[in-house]
């Protein structure tokens, strides 16, 4: 059970009514009497609020619901089993079917991915045009990103980013995989959930070159480049406890939690390469030096398709790459040298 964390009535009530959690078109109505908090709101008897044009019983009951979710709130009593829990109280029907088939929140693959279905296929399963379940979810993110519903949500990113703590701060899918049986994803696909929970909070999880994270993206990306341009200047595969010197790491942070951390970082940066022997170079700088090694423990001359071979078992798979880029790489590197059609050797000496 996730408990929400109890705010007071002062707190609510200094609320801007625009943004709060009210539906729009009862925030429409409920402006025009010159409310622009929640308080001046709950001031309203509702024989006023009944009195407005466009506020029939149906928004009146929908700002009772508010008011009531709030009175939970401020009494500490508001709590969720689980996520699958938590969205049916802040969308309706439609909201609820185009949030989880946009982020795949019924689909047993683990992957993370925020159009997990497009919008004409949602739209021909609802009936409904694309630019109408385009709008459904514009809705349904304004709700799950309003005051209220981000009150109530506030345990689950706690709740979500200790796990992510426990795991040196970042999770890949495989990481995130052990967590799929979390009581509080409701038995919703974690990765959407977690993808779910990034797009409404970033500051909170980041999602980051398909991994998630509690860092924020401009710390993940300093701690990326400065361990890039350690490597460009290396210009050679280098193990982490020498990258680990030339970056700025988050503390507190045990010595195995920063290597988990960086580790997950550069082997989701498609600009660097991670060997099985867990060394580091970039594309850009390293690979020649890294095929010159491969070159060097193979029977040679040999066909370029073989090197890519060669090379690529060597890498981790997230690293691995086509015989294009190996042929390019061979006919730039300085210490390769064709010497016949697709055929390549080490220069001698």
């Amino acid at each position: 059970m996730l408990h929400v964390t109890p705010v007071g009535r002062e707190i609510i009530d200094a609320w801007m009514v625009d943004g709060s959690g009210l539906p729009v078109r009862v925030l429409n109505s409920v402006l025009t009497t010159g409310a622009t908090t929640v308080g001046q709101l709950r001031a309203q008897s509702d024989h006023d609020l009944l009195a407005l044009r466009s506020l029939g019983r149906i928004s009146l009951g929908h700002i009772r619901s508010f008011f009531k979710l709030c009175g939970q709130v401020e009494q500490g009593k508001q709590s969720f089993n689980s996520i699958r829990e938590f969205l049916p109280i802040f969308l309706d029907g439609p909201e609820v079917r185009v949030v989880t088939a946009r982020y795949g929140l019924e689909l047993e693959e683990l992957s993370a991915d925020r159009n997990r279905a497009t919008l004409q296929k949602i739209g021909d399963t609802e009936h409904k045009t694309r630019e109408r379940v385009r709008q459904i979810q514009e809705t349904a993110v304004q709700k799950l990103s309003s005051r209220l519903a981000t009150v109530c949500l506030e345990p689950f990113y706690m709740f979500f980013s200790k796990l992510l703590e426990l795991r040196g701060k970042s999770a890949t899918r495989a990481d995130v995989a052990t967590l799929k049986n979390e009581s509080a994803a409701g038995g919703y696909n974690i990765c959407g959930v977690l993808m779910l929970l990034s797009d409404l909070h970033p500051e909170r999880i980041t999602f980051y070159n398909d991994f998630f994270s509690t860092l924020g993206e401009q710390t993940i990306q300093t701690m990326e480049s400065q361990a890039i341009e350690l490597l460009n200047r290396s210009a050679k595969p280098v193990l982490m406890d020498e990258i680990l010197k030339a970056t700025a790491m988050p503390s507190p942070s045990d010595e195995d939690q920063k290597k988990k951390l960086l580790s997950c970082i550069l082997e989701h940066c498609t600009l660097v390469a991670t060997t099985l022997d867990h060394r580091y170079f970039t594309y850009e700088r390293g690979a020649q030096a890294f095929l010159a090694e491969v070159l060097k423990n193979l029977e040679r001359p040999i066909h370029y398709r073989k090197i890519t071979d060669a090379f690529n078992d060597r890498l981790k798979p997230l690293s691995r790459k086509g015989a294009g880029f190996i042929l390019e790489a061979l006919n730039a590197a300085p210490l390769c040298t064709r010497v016949d059609r697709g055929i390549y050797d080490l220069k001698a000496g």
